[in-house]
């Protein structure tokens, strides 16, 4: 049950916000029509009791991108506590969240040939990673 009591659970979902070192541009760092949108948006539907970041937190899955994001979504997050909600922050990663650069030399292979290679698909990828 939500926190507020009801019976209702509302969330806002955001997906690829492909966060980078240099953030200062991005939609959740200035005051741009986004956030307009969001307030209009958080007096019809809300309180949301969660936000869902489907895929693509990062750019390149690297700690300085991650570092940027938490900004982006701290202040999102001031923003939508000054509205009324208070929400988790639930994240699935997608494909620039993986920091390639840190993979195996044989791991990187694998995902190189991953789709068009069965046998690849069979290798026990505790092995690889």
């Amino acid at each position: 049950m939500p926190v507020d009591g009801s019976k209702r659970f509302a969330w806002l979902q955001l997906s690829d916000l492909f966060a980078r070192k240099d953030f200062s541009n991005h939609l959740l760092a200035r005051n741009s029509p986004l956030f307009d949108d969001l307030e209009r948006r958080h007096t019809d539907e809300g309180p949301w009791h969660a936000v869902v970041i489907t895929g693509d937190v990062a750019y390149s899955g690297q700690r300085e991108e991650y570092t940027a994001a938490d900004r982006l979504l701290q202040n999102l997050l001031a923003r939508l506590r000054e509205w009324g909600s208070d929400p988790v922050v639930l994240a699935v990663p997608g494909n620039h969240d993986l920091n390639r650069a840190a993979l195996s030399p044989l791991a990187a292979a694998i995902l190189a040939r991953w789709d068009e290679d069965e046998p690849m698909r069979q290798i026990d990828r505790k092995s690889v990673v």
